[in-house]
């Protein structure tokens, strides 16, 4: 039939029951899911003889099966399984043979063979190996393969306890959704080598004892296409009915609804495993044969309400009636449990973040130590945030994300740390308007207290405006060094000696320009309170040596003893600058007290004194100024 045709109608089932009661026995076929129904064999076309009498010879030659027999693993219908070992390769095997005293067809013997040769020529490590194919002296098939020790999966579906304690599994469900994400695996490749199996089903998947996956029994596997050995039973010929009842896809059934099986049959049989991960029993119920047939032939699987939503559907999508509607791959069916597990994990991530975020506020609300509320907060978004990378979209993640930066953003803006808050504000997709008002208004606040902070702190730096201060400090002590040098020169000419008039034109002149150049220091932007201090100092000292010029003048003082209180008026000067300033100015005032030694012992020497002092004080200031540009540096 071909794919686009519609379905035959679901109504109308007792030709099919009747063609299935005549196949199969239907009294003795159990309809849990437990009984495979074997499709008849005609009489074996001449590419299968070809295959079997090949066989045949070959195991003349060797003389029959290199294998010891052991113990019995296991009985079906017409075959056996036991352990045996292989002397060759010393290695203990598993070995499927016709039971004793069943006398086998051709046919009968071809279909154990098939299985043989299509697992053989699958080569995966979810398929059990098949190592040699044989027959023995009777003609009958030997099939030695790798011997699996492990569990049928569909008793562990029932035994969630054993899963986690032989396993080590948290979430039994995740890992039996891994357990299918593995036949997937090896249902991908065998369609990509053109196979098809047509009976998965959890019973037919075999775990190991170290958790690996096989999947088993390839009985009623066909091939796609004839490779003209005759091992393999053809799609196109696959048209009786076939398979487990509980399971089977509709175009299984044969009759009427019968077509060719394609990977989508794989598809559809992975959905009906699905359906039973999630419910714990096959998806097609029924107390009758019709029964069952009627809801294979619906394919409307029923999930309970608890179960996943994105699996219920992919249950649905798999499993409907017409092929070309189910999901188009075995790849995009594995692609869907991969990325329910992702969101699975997601939603654990989440559940852990969540409790952190409740540990996390309770630090908030009791007075907490902002080292923990950061290590709370790291933890937080570690969870929420590893979540978010394997679910983009889960909104939980977000707003709980959201939520803890909220919270430490209000612990910082109540602290007072604006920037801070501020920060954890960017991290937040929708900040509160009235929370982002508070933090922007904090932060120029802030700001305002940095601006007064850094001018505070320029005003107190000794090394601010040094360039400037250093070109201030030129002009007035060179007039002052250079000033009484002009006046020994002139005292030296005939007729010379002090004047008052020279006095105040000499103080008169250096005040303008100490005044001049501290006016040029306050354009320069200089304001710290050692240049001010500077500043003050000079144009005070000028200021008072020009009052004592003039008074002087006025009271008739001898103008050369008028020049000799410069030098006590400037030494106290300095000093009271050095004590208010706490500046090392020592070595200035120690210059200052040996010219007044010096003037004192001879009074011809208070022009060089007043000189050499200007000169020292100079010198004095501009090392300091030095010291003070190297301690600035280092604290920055």
């Amino acid at each position: 039939m071909p794919d686009s045709d519609p379905p035959p109608p679901v109504s109308g089932l007792d030709e099919t029951i009747a063609a299935l009661d005549a196949t199969v026995d239907a009294g003795g076929l159990r309809l849990d899911g437990a009984s495979r129904v074997e499709p008849s064999l005609a009489s074996a076309d001449t590419a299968e003889r070809r295959a079997l009498e090949a066989l045949t010879e070959l195991a003349k030659q060797r003389g029959g099966p290199p294998v010891e027999m052991g113990e019995t693993l296991g009985e079906g219908g017409m075959g056996v399984v036991r352990l045996a070992v292989q002397p060759e390769m010393g290695r203990t095997v598993a070995v499927k043979t016709a039971r004793e005293g069943a006398a086998l067809s051709r046919s009968a013997t071809l279909s154990m063979l098939h299985e043989a040769w299509i697992t053989g020529a699958l080569e995966h490590p979810n398929i059990v190996p098949v190592y040699t194919v044989s027959v023995d002296p009777e003609g009958r098939p030997v099939i030695v393969m790798k011997r699996v020790e492990g569990t049928p999966w569909s008793e562990l579906l029932g035994d969630p306890d054993a899963v986690r304690a032989r396993f080590e599994a948290e979430d039994a469900v995740e890992w039996h959704l891994r357990t299918l994400l593995r036949v997937c695996d090896a249902l991908e490749y065998a369609h990509a080598r053109g196979v098809v199996h047509r009976d998965v089903k959890p019973s037919n998947v075999m775990v190991g004892r170290f958790g690996e996956v096989y999947l088993m029994d390839w009985g009623i596997a066909v091939a796609l296409e004839d490779d003209g050995t005759g091992r393999f039973p053809l799609a196109a010929d696959a048209l009786q009915l076939a398979g487990t009842p509980g399971y089977m896809a509709p175009e299984m059934l044969g009759g009427a609804w019968a077509r060719p099986p394609t990977p989508q049959t794989d598809v559809y049989l992975l959905g009906a495993t699905l359906y039973h991960v999630l419910v714990g029993r096959p998806p097609h119920q029924g107390t009758t044969l019709s029964a069952v047939v009627q809801a294979t032939v619906v394919s409307e699987p029923s999930l309970p309400e608890g179960a996943p939503p994105d699996l219920a559907d992919l249950v649905r999508a798999a499993m409907r009636r017409r092929p070309a509607d189910r999901v188009p791959d075995v790849a995009a069916f594995a692609r869907a449990i991969e990325q329910h597990l992702r969101r699975r994990g997601a939603a654990r991530l989440v559940d852990e973040a969540e409790a952190r975020r409740r540990r996390l506020e309770a630090c908030l609300a009791d007075a907490p130590d902002r080292g923990d509320v950061y290590d709370l907060l790291g933890a937080c978004r570690f969870g929420f945030q590893q979540a978010l990378a394997a679910w983009p979209g889960h909104a939980r993640a977000r707003e709980g994300l959201d939520a803890v930066h909220l919270a430490v953003a209000r612990f910082e803006l109540d602290r007072g740390d604006a920037a801070a808050a501020a920060a954890l504000l960017q991290s937040v997709t929708q900040p509160p308007a009235e929370l982002a008002r508070a933090v922007e208004h904090a932060l120029a606040e802030a700001r305002a207290q940095q601006d007064r902070l850094q001018a505070l702190e320029r005003a107190l730096d000794p090394a601010s405006g040094r360039s400037a201060i250093n070109w201030y400090l030129l002009v007035p002590i060179l007039a002052g060094v250079l000033g009484p040098i002009v006046e020994m020169y002139l005292d030296a000419r005939p007729g010379g000696g002090a004047t008052h008039a020279r006095n105040i034109g000499r103080m008169a002149t250096l005040l303008v320009i100490t005044t001049g150049a501290t006016w040029w220091l306050h354009r320069r932007g200089v304001q710290s309170f050692h240049a001010r201090g500077l500043a003050a100092a000079g144009v005070g000292v000028f200021t008072a040596l020009l009052l004592i010029s003039l008074l002087g003048a006025r009271f008739g003082i001898d103008p050369t003893r008028t020049q000799a209180l410069y030098l006590p008026v400037g030494f106290v000067a300095v000093g009271l600058f050095a004590f208010l300033a706490r500046a090392a100015l020592w070595p200035a005032l120690l210059a200052w007290m040996a010219a007044l030694v010096a003037v004192a012992y001879d009074s011809r020497l208070l022009l060089p004194a007043v000189a050499w002092c200007n000169l020292a004080l100079g010198v004095n200031i501009w090392f300091l100024g030095r010291r003070y540009a190297v301690e600035s540096r280092a604290r920055r």
